[in-house]
């Protein structure tokens, strides 16, 4: 987006914030359906290629100015926590979210709508493995002998 030297207007800049949460909204349904019936390989391709790029321009978008991120918020603070979830297996897009979030969260309003919603639960518990400390979970088991 702005790598390419777009420069948007207020009014276009919310446009783009509506358009890419329905977006993401339609395709993180397409993505949550796989668990009920087997949608083809390339629609689920299609999908996380719309949520991937999605949580890009919504990471650019909150990076860009801090005046979008009321807006941000409100249409996609939960989205943002369905897509993490949804694309675990995806590096790119669960930390384009990872990104947005802690950017949001850093006021705190919108850090205390987080908190409400069980995001910062949601979210330890969505740490890869590697950080099992900080999801609580026993580390007794390393692979340090005891002395």
């Amino acid at each position: 987006m702005h790598t390419a030297g777009a420069n948007f207007t207020p009014d276009e800049t919310v446009q783009l914030i509506q358009l890419t949460a329905e977006v993401m909204q339609r395709h993180l349904g397409q993505s949550s359906i796989q668990h009920t019936c087997r949608p083809s390989e390339e629609i689920m391709a299609e999908s996380a290629s719309f949520l991937q790029t999605g949580s890009s321009w919504l990471r650019e978008l909150t990076i860009d100015n801090m005046s979008n991120w009321s807006l941000i918020s409100q249409l996609t603070i939960e989205l943002i926590l369905n897509t993490m979830a949804h694309r675990q297996d995806d590096p790119i897009t669960f930390g384009n979210c990872i990104h947005t979030l802690c950017l949001l969260s850093s006021t705190e309003e919108i850090g205390g709508k987080i908190r409400g919603l069980g995001g910062a639960g949601k979210i330890i518990n969505l740490l890869p493995r590697q950080f099992s400390e900080k999801r609580g979970e026993d580390t007794s088991h390393s692979l340090v002998p005891a002395s």
